[in-house]
């Protein structure tokens, strides 16, 4: 039984507008390189220190809605039920090939496995959902014999992740004397929970085993960036090149997942960067190349115990927004894979 394809990494990702959506999780982000001139519109290029983020003053509820007027966050987004709507598909399937014997027309048969994953976003931004999909064919004169090999392959990319976000009300108690939290107010949403029901890939012909994990973030954890804010260049105001949030814990709620038993508590670190704009990819089964351009690149990289530990919590090992900053909508996203292949480190949706 042989695999086209093994790297496409975890992911989950939610976007507003239209948007392109990619996954990649199991590969390391910086064997990815974005292809662009060098140049970084959005967000700036300058370092902000650990140090100078604590010297900043402590949040109150005044200071974030001065803000948001700032960034040209509409009045009463966190409401609203189109905050963060969108519908994504990748370009083109992704492909596996398998070998199956007892084939009634011939001893031995060789299958392609079609899997076509999409996504959608959707609720009020205090509480989106974003949902993975993906719809599996077999090309093959005898496909019964593939159907759960086909249910396998594509289990990583039939996902559900529920998060909670920290209403404005909230923010100054519980992350407001926090250094990044202090500079990033309008482009980060700061999210205290997920619960991520997912499936893995069986093994051999099994049928893939369904999961489901609840977890808090102690503090909040920038999951999800607020593309709205990128009307007025508030990403390049606000994150500078690199942002770091330390030593945030993340706390088993539930689970029947055994890598992550109910109350186990796990150390970790996000960091939220910029990256160019601009990016070239080419499919490694069609060898299409696309070149996809936009106003603003960011990247978002975590780190809970492992690439497994951090795809199961929800999270993604690292996972890329373009932003257009016309619009304030995400134009696509690469996400690492949660199925790794090195010839395909990352998914596109769009």
């Amino acid at each position: 039984m042989n695999r086209f394809f093994k790297c496409l990494l975890n992911v989950a990702i939610w976007v507003a507008g239209s948007s392109v959506f990619a996954l990649a999780g199991g590969c390391a982000p910086d064997a990815v390189k974005p292809v662009g001139d060098g140049k970084i519109s959005d967000p700036g290029t300058t370092q902000i220190a650990a140090s100078a983020l604590e010297k900043l003053p402590v949040l109150t509820l005044e200071s974030i809605l001065q803000q948001f007027k700032s960034c040209g966050l509409p009045v009463g987004f966190e409401s609203s039920q189109s905050a963060f709507t969108g519908q994504f598909a990748t370009p083109g399937p992704l492909v596996w090939g398998h070998e199956a014997s007892g084939c009634a027309i011939v001893g031995t048969s060789v299958a392609k496995v079609l899997v076509s994953p999409t996504a959608s976003l959707s609720g009020p931004f205090k509480n989106p959902v974003l949902t993975f999909a993906a719809t599996q064919t077999v090309d093959s004169q005898c496909s019964d014999k593939y159907t759960n090999r086909a249910a396998s392959d594509a289990a990583p990319y039939q996902r559900t992740l529920r998060y909670d976000v920290l209403p404005v009300e909230s923010r100054p108690e519980r992350i407001g004397s926090i250094g990044p939290w202090k500079k990033a107010i309008c482009t980060l949403a700061a999210v205290t929970g997920i619960t991520h029901e997912y499936k893995t890939p069986g093994s051999g012909d099994s049928s893939p085993q369904p999961f489901r994990t609840q977890v808090e973030f102690l503090p909040a954890i920038p999951a999800m960036v607020v593309p709205a804010a990128a009307l007025r260049r508030a990403f390049a105001n606000e994150l500078g090149s690199s942002l770091v949030f330390e030593k945030i814990v993340a706390r088993v709620k539930s689970s029947n997942d055994q890598r992550l038993p109910a109350g186990r508590e796990i150390t970790g670190t996000v960091t939220v960067e910029s990256i160019s704009p601009q990016k070239v990819i080419i499919d490694p089964d069609s060898k299409t190349q696309m070149n996809l351009r936009t106003s603003i690149g960011v990247r978002i990289k975590s780190d809970f115990g492992g690439v497994q530990v951090t795809q199961a919590l929800g999270l993604f090992p690292w996972v890329e927004y373009f932003i257009d900053q016309t619009t304030g909508t995400i134009k696509f996203i690469s996400v690492s894979n949660p199925d790794p292949d090195p010839k395909r480190p990352e998914i596109i949706y769009q």
